[in-house]
């Protein structure tokens, strides 16, 4: 995967509150898999090195619950942000 874009975001439960426990899960043509990143204490996150062109993302967290897929499009030197 090559430098494209860079997205941030933050992982919540239901009340809002943060959930660092977790994992963000990306798809995007020809490639999918589990983001390498560090998700801190507060559900936040920041990939610098996201593929450029469409993505989806879902957060998976260890109790087993996972989030609704959020899908973002991506252009070359773009910042984003999910939540």
């Amino acid at each position: 995967m090559r430098a494209g874009a860079i997205v941030r975001g933050r992982i919540v439960d239901e009340s809002g509150k943060g959930v660092g426990a977790a994992r963000v899960e990306f798809n995007a043509p020809g490639e999918q898999g589990t983001l390498d990143v560090p998700i801190e204490k507060d559900g936040t996150f920041r990939w610098d090195t996201a593929p450029c062109g469409a993505l989806t993302f879902r957060a998976r967290a260890r109790d087993g619950g996972e989030s609704e897929a959020v899908g973002l499009t991506l252009t070359p030197g773009a910042e984003a942000e999910s939540c």
